[in-house]
């Protein structure tokens, strides 16, 4: 019942935790029925029946020690009590210092880079930008194989990643390496270069989760009414951007709008204001 919820959950955690509860209810289900039927017949089978006069099963060293110990224990009361509370201190101050990580980064030997140039970017030019990042890559003894997707992100081969929606100014190399642990070096050695080689363009550099796991650590919606003029909504969220932009911390940010991009809008009010005999009628260009 304490994982019943979290498989109930319309979130993802449910997707991904569903199985605790099901593991953990079919267990405690058979291991109840084991209990019940084959462990009384393994005992009465196995066992050997109490010999009559053996003594005190008591009268061993363990228990007159372990006797010895909880009198002296009753007997220094408050210095039992005491000690007690004290290692209950150390234990709460200590645990601030363990990582509190529910689904920590898993050890597959892969990781993912993502490529977002400016929107409305061609796709042809989106395939040839990392060419020169992939190459790097290759270049890295590290690195056994990279595999480079341009418009959409790779099927999903693993669960708790979820590709990106199919866009033309959109791209994603799978980077296999031959061991995990090198992953943090390589991030290290490949961010100066994409900062230095790719500025115009946003490559955020991610690990593999065990559990879901998002692209990015935090996100802020912003909406309105279904009437909302969409260049308010661009403002306010420039003014989060901002803040984002003048935090140190900050590493990198964007909005899922992206940038304003220009399109072509065809006018067709002369056409409708044009007889039924125009509209049909055809001329060849000038």
């Amino acid at each position: 019942m304490a994982f019943l919820p979290i498989s109930g959950s319309p979130e993802s955690v449910g997707e991904y935790c569903q199985a605790l509860f099901q593991v953990a209810g079919i267990s405690l289900l058979i291991s109840w029925i084991v209990s019940l039927t084959l462990t009384p017949l393994q005992c009465v089978d196995m066992l050997a029946a109490p010999k009559e006069g053996g003594g005190d099963p008591f009268a061993g060293g363990f228990y007159q020690r372990f006797r010895g110990v909880v009198t002296k224990s009753i007997r220094f009361r408050w210095l039992t009590i005491g000690t007690t509370v004290a290692l209950l201190v150390v234990a709460v101050v200590g645990f601030g210092n363990v990582k509190q990580l529910f689904f920590p980064d898993s050890s597959m030997p892969k990781f993912m880079i993502d490529y977002f140039p400016p929107e409305g970017t061609r796709v042809q030019d989106v395939a040839a930008d990392p060419e020169a990042l992939e190459a790097k890559l290759i270049e890295d003894p590290r690195v056994e194989a990279v595999a480079a997707y341009i418009g959409s992100g790779p099927p999903r081969f693993y669960l708790p990643v979820e590709p990106e929606e199919p866009n033309q100014s959109y791209g994603q190399l799978i980077v296999n390496v031959f061991d995990y642990t090198e992953i943090p070096a390589i991030f290290d050695d490949i961010a100066p270069w994409i900062e230095e080689n790719l500025p115009e363009a946003l490559v955020p550099l991610r690990l593999y989760g065990v559990g879901p796991s998002n692209t990015w650590q935090f996100e802020i919606r912003i909406s309105g009414p279904a009437v909302a003029d969409p260049g308010v909504l661009r403002t306010e969220a420039q003014k989060f951007v901002d803040i984002a932009a003048a935090d140190p911390l900050t590493g990198e940010y964007r909005t899922d709008w992206m940038q304003r991009v220009q399109k072509i809008v065809p006018d067709t009010t002369a056409n409708a204001a044009a007889s039924p005999m125009s509209r049909a009628r055809t001329s060849p260009p000038p």
